[in-house]
């Protein structure tokens, strides 16, 4: 462990010891009090939404106060999607490393006087959910008996004594919308919950802001969307295959093109601009959570990444295309097969190799970072355009896809 590492440890575990002298609120409501933990990012959230669907069931809001402790990167997505009294949204990675931060975070959460704290995420981390469900106070405290390989094992073994009640779920190739179902089907209160495709909600406001961004740069209804970004830039499909794509889409369907990504995809998106020479526009870092997926939520298709994009498609059920490596095959996509086929459903487009599974430690050797990996860049233009074509002509006989 590298010096500066080992310091923050020792400084975390000092100053987390010390929080226990922060003194709990006593409780004066006779409503019981639940804090629901949620802290992974955007795509997470977004298949979380499916399974948040049996909490009111679980703790029917006449009888309990829900408050979400979410990150902040979803909080738009989350006030509009989420119905509970109150939110509290942190940033993760300062909650780590930033102890004055911390300290107050712990402060907000003991002040509280939660009865129970459940902690609803697989790949949790020590620092962070653990530390929570170690120092928030509360009576009950719930989270998942196993994870997926995101701690040490002295970590797991430590962590596990601060919990009251562990909770077994599947291992193994099992999809996340089947693992949460598996978590709140456990906690009780909701014996008839089913998963299903989750379902996301844009506010009016955004949605006109969406359409306005989209007048305002003369596109069209008919267009379609070009998500080039990633949280890693090992899963990008590399920037002159989506410029063929855009070529393609325009020579076949004649659909206006709209590039979209965050603002370190902006000089890409300038680059697929000037080289595909068809009719198309750069928003890439130009829309916020919730616009983003108002532009997606207008658009005939979606081509992207291995991405919060899919998800957002799925859950507002426009056609979509992803591009897959085999980092985490089968946890996050394709989706189950139990969910049946529609045009809601993602087409997966991937290239099996020995090494899917990995965990995106990857085995193979890439001259930098910003390459893509090897399961990712042995798609080719080909695949995605045969896959885009079969997904639309069968959406075309039947929308539903049944």
């Amino acid at each position: 462990m590298p010096f500066h590492s080992k310091f923050l440890y020792i400084a975390r575990e000092c100053s987390d010891f010390a929080a226990h002298l922060i003194p709990l609120k006593k409780k004066i409501s006779e409503r019981q009090k639940v804090l629901i933990i949620r802290l992974d990012n955007i795509g997470d959230f977004i298949l979380w939404l499916d399974s948040f669907r049996a909490y009111s069931q679980i703790f029917p809001p006449d009888e309990y106060d829900v408050t979400v402790l979410g990150n902040s990167v979803w909080e738009e997505l989350a006030r509009v999607n989420l119905s509970v009294k109150e939110f509290l949204f942190i940033n993760p990675n300062r909650f780590c490393s930033n102890l004055a931060y911390r300290w107050e975070i712990f402060k907000q959460l003991r002040k509280n006087a939660f009865d129970v704290v459940v902690q609803a995420r697989f790949s949790k981390r020590f620092a962070l959910e653990d530390a929570i469900i170690r120092l928030c106070g509360a009576y009950q405290r719930i989270g998942f008996e196993s994870h997926s390989g995101s701690l040490r094992q002295l970590e797991e073994r430590r962590s596990r004594r601060w919990y009251s009640h562990l909770i077994t779920t599947s291992l193994g190739d099992v999809h996340e919308l089947q693992r949460n179902g598996e978590f709140v089907l456990s906690l009780g209160g909701a014996k008839d919950f089913k998963i299903s495709t989750p379902k996301l909600h844009i506010s009016k406001q955004q949605d006109e802001e969406a359409k306005a961004i989209i007048a305002e740069d003369g596109i069209p209804s008919d267009y379609y969307v070009l998500f080039i970004g990633a949280a890693e830039a090992g899963k990008r499909w590399p920037t002159d295959r989506y410029i063929d794509i855009g070529k393609l889409l325009y020579k076949r369907y004649g659909w206006f093109g709209v590039i979209c990504g965050g603002p370190e995809d902006a000089d890409a998106g300038k680059i697929i601009l000037r080289e595909a020479d068809v009719p198309m526009r750069n928003l890439a870092g130009r829309t916020s959570l919730n616009v983003l997926a108002a532009v997606i939520k207008h658009a005939k298709l979606l081509v992207t990444n291995d991405t919060l994009a899919v998800h957002m498609a799925a859950a507002l059920s426009i056609p979509c295309v992803c591009i897959l490596g085999g980092g985490h095959f089968g946890r996050f996509l394709p989706y189950p097969a139990c969910l049946g086929m529609s045009s809601q459903i993602p087409a997966i487009v991937y290239k099996k190799m020995e090494c899917f599974g990995c965990n995106w430690h990857c085995i193979h050797k890439r001259t930098s970072n910003s390459q893509p990996f090897p399961c990712v860049s042995n798609i080719t233009v080909e695949m995605v355009w045969s896959a885009i074509n079969t997904f639309l002509e069968t959406i075309e006989r039947d929308p539903q896809g049944i």
